[in-house]
């Protein structure tokens, strides 16, 4: 049975499921989940045996909990594209595997976030949204006391047959030397893989090394046989590959340097001395404040790369200081994303303001758009989108138990206007962080959640998400 996975039923079984449900042997279409205390969101396509899981990790400081605010961690096709070493027992090799160095984000200044100590670590959430198309969450924390900003917006794209990409904004304000950090599980030391590049020239990679179990400093903690180059042009990719199995990382941000190394890759006792490739784009200056922008690309189930390009297009300076547009072009359509547009601005036929708008046109079926946390959303003839709506709604809470509120104001009308399957999120201080709860149903002053019991609030926001559609094939 697919929910024991060939064992024996236990006591969960016994007092919570029915026979039918230990005798389905279909696989499980698991679902999209944020659980508002650990402040952790999982993202999910496909089932569970061939399809993919993006998670962000920024929780609060705690027990078996690392220095890693706004690591990503991605499995597709059976592998960790985006890896994430766990907890290995109580080893010396821990502390490289808490340590921020040896995560997928971006490590200021060459050093560790906060965690204990005088200062701790303050993470919020800032949007979030499911639904069968497209995913996405931005989350920030005060994680590095040099930094008024740390931010990342992660878009997780759905395509047919389990195939998935993501495209990332990673925002980081303070500091002077910015490290976008990236490594796979894919060509680790235990196959017979390889970390390569196209668009920019590396020196040859000397062979991984064989530690074995030594205890060495070198052994068990940093990046080792660093490779730097400057490249030329903002726009390259690097692939892991290994054994028909791949992730390709396109690269839109400019850089200074950009460094490939390898480190420790220990994931159980089992695992001994291995070790994992690493990707650095590094920016370098004085109180640096830094945009990088990528696509996160796994292979589909049948091996192929599903991108075929990828560009950031040229925003007008009205559009803010912060605004980016990201275009790709998949084998099932082409997207356009607009991001932090402060002042409306027309881009790619669209006119925009606001935090997130996704524009597809598929090469089957009807052309959309999806925005949160947006103004306007407008094509350029007038006949798909919208404008003039209100991005957000700000409310009081008179009362609430563990499943409802109620507002001292009624809740505007058209602030979610989506079908079935689209899941939006009420953003609330939970008495220690900004967080975020699922909204079941919203009925004039009365907001009613979904899965989770709420704690007492006093206020919140609920960003709007619209979505439309035009046939005009």
């Amino acid at each position: 049975p697919a929910i024991t996975g060939g064992g024996a039923p236990d006591q969960f079984a016994l007092f919570y499921l029915d026979r039918g449900e230990l005798e389905n042997d279909q696989p499980f279409h698991l679902p999209e989940i944020y659980f508002p205390a650990w402040m952790t969101s999982i993202f999910r396509q496909g089932r569970a045996d061939t399809g993919s899981v993006l998670s962000l990790v920024f929780n609060p400081k705690g027990g078996h909990r690392h220095q890693d605010n706004l690591s990503l961690y991605y499995f597709a096709n059976g592998n960790g594209v985006l890896g994430d070493q766990g907890y290995v027992g109580d080893m010396p090799i821990n502390r490289w595997i808490r340590s921020t160095k040896s995560h997928n984000l971006v490590v200021v200044d060459d050093s560790d976030q906060i965690f204990y100590g005088d200062e701790e670590r303050v993470p919020a959430l800032n949007l979030l949204a499911t639904s069968p198309k497209v995913s996405f969450i931005e989350a920030e924390s005060k994680a590095y006391p040099q930094c008024s900003e740390y931010r990342r917006l992660a878009v997780f794209i759905k395509g047919p047959h389990d195939q998935t990409l993501t495209v990332d904004f990673f925002r980081v304000r303070g500091g002077n030397r910015h490290d976008y950090r990236l490594y796979s599980e894919l060509a680790s030391s235990d196959g017979t893989g390889e970390l390569r590049f196209e668009g920019i020239e590396f020196p040859q990679e000397p062979p991984l090394p064989e530690v074995g179990s030594s205890l060495e400093e070198a052994d068990i903690y940093g990046l080792r046989d660093l490779r730097t180059v400057q490249p030329s042009d903002a726009n390259w990719r690097a692939i892991w590959e290994e054994n028909g199995k791949a992730f390709r990382f396109w690269n839109l941000s400019e850089a200074d340097e950009v460094t490939a190394s390898n480190a420790p890759g220990q994931r159980s006792r089992e695992e001994i001395g291995r070790r994992v490739r690493y990707l650095d784009v590094t920016r370098k200056g004085t109180d640096l404040n830094s945009l990088f922008v990528g696509v996160h690309e796994p292979t589909a189930p049948d091996g192929g790369f599903i991108l075929e390009n990828a560009k950031r297009l040229e925003v007008p300076d009205e559009a803010g200081p912060d605004a980016a547009v990201v275009r790709i072009e998949t084998n099932w359509g082409a997207y356009t994303l607009f991001n932090e547009f402060e002042n409306e601005a027309l881009v790619d036929g669209f006119k925009f303001k606001g935090k997130l708008g996704i524009h597809c046109e598929p090469m089957e079926g009807a052309e959309w758009i999806l925005a949160s946390s947006a103004e306007t959303f407008l094509s350029k003839d007038g006949n798909l989108g919208f404008e003039g709506h209100e991005p957000s709604a700000r409310v009081n809470i008179e009362s609430s138990d563990s499943t409802q509120i109620e507002t001292s104001e009624t809740i505007p009308d058209g602030l979610i206007e989506c079908p079935d399957g689209f899941q939006n999120y009420f953003l609330a201080n939970d008495g220690s962080f900004n967080t975020g709860y699922p909204i079941d149903s919203i009925s004039g002053k009365t907001v009613t959640f979904d899965r989770f019991e709420v704690p007492e609030l006093e206020k919140g926001q609920l960003p709007n998400l619209i979505f439309a559609e035009r046939d005009g094939k």
